[in-house]
């Protein structure tokens, strides 16, 4: 009855601990809520605690929707235009047998023509290296999106040497027309998760050791 004990304390330990890390988000203002400004405000400023260029904007929208779009977590969004305006975040030194997980949630803007355009990514900042993209390319007045990369560091050369960025980036609108092929979207609720990649073989090996004892 013992043994049954330890090993179900182990298997349950080791399962909460594998939860907690994937859990947990490496990114900071992940919904842009800071700096706060109150309904319907808005400044050209970069969120606290991410980097970026170009014109980027904190913005509250109206709850009533008549901006005609609403935040998808909590009460602000992060709102880029043109190409290359990038926002991005380092999420610290790149962990071994490391699987990373990004998600975004792209709003796009209200209005008749052009799209919402860019791409999300991760990248190193050795060589400044994409490691994950993912595209997106959506009408402008279309329902929000979540889009998601994945990257594994097991075998990189960049783990424990370089540090994992996670960002956003505009590029060229290919559905508008005249004046909107600029191109405007609205982004939110970022999570940036970490998962070990060996924490089952941990768990495994646990439960071999046991065996063997009892055995």
């Amino acid at each position: 009855m013992k043994r049954k004990c330890l090993i179900f304390l182990l298997v349950a330990g080791l399962v909460g601990m594998a939860s907690t890390a994937w859990a947990t988000n490496l990114l900071t203002n992940p919904s842009f809520e800071e700096p706060s400004y109150p309904e319907g405000g808005y400044a050209l400023v970069i969120p606290t605690g991410w980097t970026g260029s170009g014109p980027v904007f904190v913005e509250h929208p109206p709850h009533d929707g008549s901006w005609g779009y609403l935040p998808t977590d909590g009460f602000q969004v992060l709102t880029m235009m043109y190409p290359d305006t990038y926002t991005e975040q380092n999420a610290g030194l790149i962990g071994t047998d490391t699987l990373y997980e990004f998600t975004v949630d792209i709003v796009p803007w209200a209005a008749s023509d052009g799209s919402s355009a860019g791409m999300i990514y991760l990248s190193e900042d050795q060589g400044w290296t994409n490691l994950a993209t993912a595209s997106f390319n959506i009408p402008l007045g279309g329902l929000p999106i979540t889009l998601t990369v994945q990257w594994d560091s097991t075998g990189s050369a960049y783990a424990g040497v370089a540090n994992l960025y996670a960002g956003m980036v505009m590029t060229e609108n290919t559905l508008g027309t005249g004046d909107e092929t600029r191109t405007f979207s609205s982004f939110d609720n970022a999570i940036l998760t970490p998962e070990p990649a060996t924490m089952a073989l941990i768990g495994l090996g646990g439960l071999a050791l046991i065996r063997r004892k009892r055995g």
